[in-house]
């Protein structure tokens, strides 16, 4: 069902990703990809906070080398996102 959801996210089609996601949560609580796309789907619905803090909970506990570069690279993309919203208040100012 992982595969599902990764290709809904392929697809932009974050409500079945999201519908995906509750049934694996129900499953597989505990699984770190579950995690991350839990937090890939928090990052792309605009709720940073809660992406943030699925990557970093998820930083401290992944041994798998592919999942941790992917989730540093969900906190870089949230990161560049703050600093572009930054500068767009700074240019509004």
């Amino acid at each position: 069902m992982l595969d599902q959801v990764i290709a809904a996210f392929d697809r932009k089609d974050y409500r079945t990703a999201a519908r995906l996601l509750k049934e694996l949560l129900q499953t597989s609580p505990k699984d770190p990809w579950v995690q991350f796309y839990v937090g890939r789907l928090h990052e792309v619905s605009g709720k940073g906070d809660l992406a943030e803090k699925v990557y970093r909970q998820l930083l401290r506990e992944v041994t798998n080398p592919k999942l941790a570069a992917q989730t540093r690279q969900g906190l870089q993309r949230l990161n560049a996102m703050a600093q572009e919203r930054r500068k767009q208040a700074i240019a509004q100012a």
